[in-house]
């Protein structure tokens, strides 16, 4: 089965029957030709990235030849609304969490936190995250330069911020997509010997307060995948917005 690329008025045809920010931010960068396209392939209809896709049709009866051919893409990941049993690959159930100006509940600050934004803070930044279970291979180290560069180029209102320990980051959270009508904080993550200290709520209330206070975002995003992070972001006023699976292809 072959993958069609969908046209820029088919595009602006499924916007406006879709009235989720999460898929409109998406859909508004495939308008603009950004780096997300709109595809069909049968009758399952996705947004497909460089290396992943999300899934748009909430239809649970796909065909296997459709599940196939969505397997034989040879996608890293896949983000769907429902766990297709797709071959080669585990799904893990996420929940989208959003939050909005009037709904934030500002922590106190601590004062070790630091906004990011030279190289040495950046380099602190991908050290910790190397340091965590689960995301020591997102940043590896003979990336460092290229990471460097990347984040030093995101224009605002990017954010990123860490909560300190002199040259070392403890725990940390950005920006991603902060220009798109659903920005999202990403990468929440604290080193396993400094948990349930309250830094990751700490950081991510630094962010919600930057991002509304100062950039005037109107509403951000997160994904969760464990209960009690989700009891930390609804305390600053995150609420749950929907189910998710996040396919994964086995190595």
């Amino acid at each position: 089965m072959k993958q069609k690329y969908l046209t820029h008025s088919e595009i602006d045809s499924l916007s406006k029957s879709i009235h989720d920010p999460f898929l409109l931010s998406y859909l508004s960068d495939a308008e603009k030709g950004m780096d997300v396209r709109g595809s069909r392939l049968g009758n399952i209809i996705m947004l497909n990235f460089p290396a992943s896709a999300i899934v748009i049709t909430k239809n649970s009866s796909f065909s296997c030849e459709e599940l196939e051919s969505l397997s034989a893409l040879g996608l890293n990941a896949i983000l769907t609304p429902q766990p297709l049993p797709i071959p080669g690959y585990t799904a893990t159930e996420r929940t989208l969490m959003r939050a909005t100006p009037s709904s934030f509940r500002k922590k106190e600050r601590n004062e070790r936190l630091k906004v990011l934004r030279t190289r040495e803070d950046f380099l602190m930044l991908f050290s910790l995250y190397r340091s965590v279970p689960g995301m020591e291979e997102s940043f590896e180290e003979e990336e460092d330069e290229e990471n460097c560069h990347r984040f030093l180029s995101f224009y605002y209102p990017f954010a990123a911020v860490a909560l300190t320990d002199g040259s070392k980051a403890l725990s940390a959270a950005y920006l991603v997509r902060a220009e798109s009508i659903l920005p999202m904080i990403t990468c929440v993550a604290t080193l396993p010997e400094e948990r349930r200290k309250g830094y990751a709520a700490s950081v991510v209330s630094e962010l919600m307060d930057i991002s509304f206070n100062e950039n005037r975002i109107r509403e951000l995003a997160l994904w969760c995948t464990e209960e009690c992070a989700a009891r930390i972001y609804r305390a600053l006023g995150f609420a749950d917005s929907g189910r998710w699976f996040c396919l994964k292809k086995g190595k």
